[in-house]
Parts: structure tokens; sequence; C-alpha cells
């Protein structure tokens, strides 16, 4: 499914965009150190507008590339599609830890969602980051919370054939990435570089932002049962 197709499946209502048109081409031409100083207030709420009107002036697969690579949520996590993607070694979720635990050695309001209530377990720590908290849900459902702050940067690199979702959760904007190969791949020193493919075989995952947390969902349950389980997560302070 083209990337054109994948935003017309965006149904979430977007506010009020200033005109972007005429200043797109300069920043698809920028260096990425420059497009990061240029980042406008407005820019992550209006990303699938900036983007769909970016498609609709490229005119070569390179350009269309760079466009798909401006997508980036859950903290630094941006999302990138390949023709093959790498193969590596199953996440590591870190050590388990009791729920109270982890909240104190994380340092954040670990939350649960109201659809599954209490997890089965809970670990701290592994490749994601020291402060990941991952709580687990039989062996079909893997929530991971990670604070802003200490959040990696890392690209989920998605085969060609896998489908993106754009949603809305509670009033944020995610991403559902459907079944199919995937791998998350760590940049590291030089051109060192550090594979992991998913905690969770066979599932999807949502993606999601909130209040300095960077949500991931894994799950093999159904996309709708996925967004019931995110929309269920507290969303006050």
């Amino acid at each position: 499914m083209s990337l054109e197709h994948e935003l017309s499946a965006l149904s979430v209502p977007w506010p009020a965009t200033p005109d972007v048109a005429a200043t797109i081409a300069d920043r698809l031409g920028a260096a990425p150190a420059a497009r990061s100083r240029n980042r406008r207030p407005w820019l992550r709420p209006a990303l699938a507008s900036l983007v769909a009107l970016a498609i609709a002036a490229a005119a070569v697969p390179p350009v269309r590339a760079a466009i798909e690579r401006l997508i980036g949520v859950a903290g630094g996590e941006r999302i990138e599609r390949v023709e093959h993607v790498p193969q590596g070694t199953r996440l590591d979720l870190g050590a388990a830890v009791t729920l109270a635990q982890a909240r104190r050695r994380a340092g954040f309001a670990v939350a649960t969602p109201a659809r599954l209530g209490a997890p089965d377990g809970v670990r701290l720590g592994g490749d994601l980051n020291g402060r990941a908290v991952s709580l687990l849900y039989g062996r079909d459902t893997v929530l991971t919370e990670i604070p802003h702050a200490s959040a990696m940067l890392a690209a989920k690199q998605i085969g060609p054939q896998v489908r993106l979702r754009f949603v809305d959760v509670s009033g944020v904007h995610g991403i559902w990435i459907a079944r199919g190969p995937r791998a998350l791949v760590f940049s590291g020193t030089g051109s060192t570089r550090t594979v992991r493919r998913s905690a969770l075989p066979g599932a999807g995952v949502l993606l999601w932002d909130r209040d300095g947390i960077a949500f991931r969902l894994e799950t093999r349950r159904p996309f709708a049962d996925a967004l019931a389980i995110a929309r269920s997560m507290p969303t006050g302070p």
C-alpha cells in the first residue's frame, strides 16, 4: 500500500494549519540539522497534512522516501519502509520486577490500561532504555512505557507490504503498524548498529506519545482491541 493511501485512511480531526506549500521544497532540501532547528510548534499536530502536501509535489522516488522518513513517533523512534527488513535477535525487555519496583526505579508514574488491569508480569530496562517499563499480559500483549528524557533514537524498519494506519488515541495521534516483517534498528557510534526483532513475534504494534511518555503496545489481538486498550489508558495527571 502506498503512503498516499495510508494517509488517506487518516480519520482524525486536524487543527487549522498555516500555509506550508510554499516552504515544503526548502524543508525537504534542508540538511537534517537545519530541519531540526527550524521545527515549528504546529508541525507535530499537522504532520499528516504536511506530508500529504509534500507527496502531491513529489515527482521522484527519492523525494518520496525522504518524506516517509519524516514520520516519527514514540520518543525518537521513527518509521522507515525498506525493501528488505534486517534480521536480528529478539528484543530484550529487561529484568523481572514488581510494578511497585518498576515505578520506583524508573522514576515516573507507570500507568496500566483499565481494559486489562494489573499486568501478569513487569520488566524494567533492556534494549529500549534503562528506564523503560514493559507490562506483560498473557502471551499476546506487551505495553512498554518510556519517558522521553530517556527515549532511544532508533528506526523501526518495516517491509513494503506492512500496513500502516494513523489513529486517534484519546486526542493524541498514533500509528498502528500491522503484523508483518519489521525490525528495530539502533544506531551506534560510527557505522555500527544493533538490530532487534519484535519481543512478541506475530504481533502488530501501536505507537503514541502522551505527557512526556512514549508508549509501544505490541499485541497479537485485532487492531480494534489494541485501540480500545490504548484508549483505556488514564489521560489525566
